[in-house]
């Protein structure tokens, strides 16, 4: 529970730059494109939308949703595991405390790049944007000396705004659909 301070070369991960490119971009970089392949390309990927859209609609297609869900935990894990030594590398420090409440700036990201909160829907380059657009805006918060108490309330408002407007989307289609349907219904 206590900080460890002057990693030395470790530091490189977090602070270092090949060429002009800081080392966590490029390390961003690549495991966006990796996970952006693995979920548009592969049938794990595609499984996992489909279990998160409905998870017995899931396995009635022979998708085995508890080997897939374990999966994902383990993939994120390890990304959260490489999250943390790009933390550690960049504060030359290991701060057992250093990253409390980042998982609600991490969700937060996640749901304003799209991702439904319901689950089955969402991208990686949405997601991209969700954090460009949360950071920016805390940004902003940290530079005009918004207090960091009433920065959690912000992105708590975010969040049930952006899931608000999930569920009145989803249910405005849901309508469509039945609109739709009723009208073949008539015409038959």
């Amino acid at each position: 529970g206590q900080n460890i301070l002057q990693l030395g070369d470790f530091v490189k991960v977090g602070q270092g730059t090949i060429g002009p490119i800081p080392v966590p971009v490029i390390i961003v970089v690549c495991i966006s494109i990796v996970i952006w392949y693995i979920v548009n390309n592969t049938r794990y990927g595609r499984g996992l939308y489909a279990i998160g859209g409905s998870r017995s609609a899931a396995e009635a297609s022979g998708i085995n949703s508890k080997k897939s869900i374990y999966k994902s935990y383990i993939i994120n894990g390890l990304l959260v595991g490489v999250a943390g030594m790009i933390f550690m590398a960049r504060n030359n420090a290991g701060l057992p405390n250093g990253a409390v409440g980042y998982e609600m700036t991490g969700l937060t990201a996640a749901i304003v790049g799209g991702t439904s909160f319901t689950g089955g829907i969402g991208t990686v380059s949405g997601t991209i944007a969700g954090a460009f657009i949360i950071g920016f805006l805390e940004n902003v918060m940290n530079l005009v000396g918004v207090n960091p108490y009433i920065q959690q309330v912000i992105e708590g408002f975010i969040i049930v705004l952006a899931v608000a407007f999930d569920v009145v989307s989803k249910s405005k289609k849901s309508q469509k659909v039945i609109v739709k349907d009723e009208k073949k219904e008539e015409k038959a």
